[in-house]
C-alpha cells in the first residue's frame, strides 16, 4: 500500500479497459502504464517525506525505511517503461516522457525565489489537479 504498487495495478486495469472498449489489439501499454505510474508516484513518495510525516506517518516511516530500494525500483520501473514505450514509435514515447515531465514540474521545488507564493506546482491550487489528471489520462 505505501510503496504505490496498487496505484499501478489500477492504471494497467484501466488501460487494458480502454483497449478492451476499444477493441484495440493486445499490446505491452498495460504494462506500461503501470511501471511509469508506479516510478512516478513512488518518487513522489520519496521527495515528500517531509510533507507526508504529519499527514500519512505510516507511509513515510515505510518510505524512510525502504529509501534505497524504492529509489532503484522506481528508477528500474521509469527506464524499463520507456525503453517498451520507445519500440512503439515516438508518439507512443513522448506519451510516456509527458508524466514523467509532469511530475518534475508538479513535484519539484523549481520557482527560483523564496518570495513566491510558491516554490512547486504541487502548492497551486486547481492548477496541481489539472497537471496530474493530465498525466493520468494521457497514460491511460
Amino acid at each position: 500500500v505505501y510503496s504505490s504498487a496498487y496505484l499501478s495495478i489500477i492504471a494497467m486495469a484501466k488501460v487494458l479497459i480502454v483497449q478492451y472498449i476499444l477493441s484495440l489489439p493486445p499490446s505491452p501499454a498495460p504494462i506500461v502504464g503501470g511501471l511509469v505510474t508506479f516510478a512516478i508516484y513512488a518518487n513522489d513518495r520519496l521527495v515528500d517525506t517531509n510533507t507526508d510525516a504529519a499527514s500519512n506517518p505510516g507511509r513515510t516511516a515505510f518510505v524512510n525505511r525502504h529509501r534505497d530500494a524504492l529509489y532503484v525500483l522506481a528508477a528500474i520501473a521509469y527506464g524499463l517503461g520507456t525503453a517498451i514505450a520507445a519500440l512503439g514509435g515516438p508518439l507512443a514515447f513522448a506519451m510516456v516522457l509527458f508524466p514523467g515531465a509532469a511530475w518534475v514540474m508538479y513535484g519539484m521545488e523549481w520557482v527560483p525565489t523564496p518570495e513566491a507564493p510558491f516554490q512547486r506546482v504541487k502548492e497551486v491550487l486547481v492548477v496541481n489537479s489539472l497537471l496530474v489528471a493530465a498525466a493520468w489520462s494521457l497514460v491511460v
